[in-house]
């Protein structure tokens, strides 16, 4: 299968979207690896992730990269984690070698778990590895693969997973002790590695924590993949979800987040329609500020964006938003005295700017 050309979004440059594959193939159409890559060409993704070596020469046959590998643990891999000495050997071998593919195929980052809180990740009765212990652990182990990491130039991304949803087994995960955004982040800066990075989910975060932007602002000199899904759920971006992802994406933006923003929700309907809508609403212009030194009521703008824009007179600045179409260049007139319907154009003056401003 192959989607039509017409569901290509037209880009706006700032983010580098991603799909995650297990998402798509356990759910809605099932699709292998061919036809995501497929998919995710056609709306304008440049990767397809959480893969591994048995899909990269695939990924690659379409003109595409793996932003994100799995670490190659069996199993559910976010079970059996680094927090854990039963486990740590075996995850950090099995990374190992992923690290190693990775360099081999030109795969940027590998993905890594806390795991499981309980001794036996298993069985809930087994006892706990206290938040302490775990963290400790988990610095340990990362440590021990930094080293590789730097060695190869590839990136360990540490995830947080919520606990709370416990309706599905992959929209939450309860028992994961990885579970704080803060917890995590302060696993990542205590390695002190700049190849052990932050996997900021955001509906992981959105679940546990709330307050994203504040939370991406926070953790921006840790942050090395981005997760996207809507909440309740993890199902479509769309407007029965709660998450508000334009400035969500406009924040990472102005961080200067150059990653990849991997599409990581489980469809509930006609998948290509889900992933190119998701593709559209991140796809965002960061916001712009602009000033001008005039003596007249009114400027005439034309934008090719309908992202936020901000207009200063002297010192009493004067916000709006058009919400035309952002694909055609449109008239706006602007009064910074009050408001006037819109479109308006007045007497006046004109300004018109190249595109590279929205960069």
């Amino acid at each position: 299968m192959v989607a039509d050309a017409d569901l290509k979004v037209a880009m706006k440059g700032n983010i580098n979207h991603s799909v995650v594959f297990w998402c798509f193939n356990i759910a809605g159409d099932k699709w292998s690896i061919d036809t995501t890559c497929s998919v995710a060409k056609s709306v304008g993704c440049s990767s397809v992730e959480i893969c591994g070596p048995a899909e990269f020469d695939t990924i690659k046959k379409h003109g595409l990269t793996c932003a994100l590998a799995a670490n190659g643990m069996s199993g559910a891999p976010f079970m059996r984690g680094l927090n854990n000495p039963s486990y740590q050997s075996e995850v950090i071998a099995v990374t190992s070698k992923t690290i190693e593919d990775c360099a081999a195929a030109n795969v940027p980052s590998v993905i890594a778990f806390t795991g499981y809180k309980w001794k036996n990740a298993d069985d809930p009765n087994s006892g706990e590895i206290s938040l302490q212990e775990g963290a400790d652990n988990c610095v340990a182990g990362l440590k021990a693969l930094a080293a590789l990491a730097e060695k190869k130039g590839i990136n360990i991304c540490l995830e947080q997973l919520n606990t709370r949803d416990g309706s599905h087994p992959m929209k939450g995960h309860p028992g994961y002790q990885g579970d704080d955004i803060d917890y995590v982040a302060n696993i990542v800066r205590r390695v002190g590695s700049p190849r052990v990075q932050l996997l900021f989910d955001i509906y992981h975060v959105q679940v546990m924590n709330g307050d994203v932007i504040r939370r991406i602002e926070e953790c921006r000199d840790v942050i090395g993949h981005i997760h996207t899904a809507g909440n309740p759920g993890r199902a479509e971006l769309d407007e029965q979800q709660e998450i508000n992802y334009p400035p969500i994406m406009r924040k990472l933006v102005e961080i200067g987040y150059k990653g990849y923003v991997g599409h990581e929700f489980i469809p509930t309907r006609d998948p290509i329609a889900g992933l190119r809508e998701a593709v559209e609403i991140c796809d965002v212009w960061s916001t712009q500020t602009v000033s001008f030194a005039f003596s007249v009521d009114t400027v005439c703008l034309e934008l090719f964006d309908s992202s936020p824009f901000q207009l200063s007179a002297g010192d009493s600045p004067w916000s709006a938003r058009w919400a035309g179409p952002c694909q055609t260049w449109t008239s706006i007139a602007v009064s910074l005295g009050g408001s006037l319907p819109f479109p308006f154009c007045g007497p006046s003056f004109m300004a018109r700017w190249p595109l590279n401003l929205c960069e």
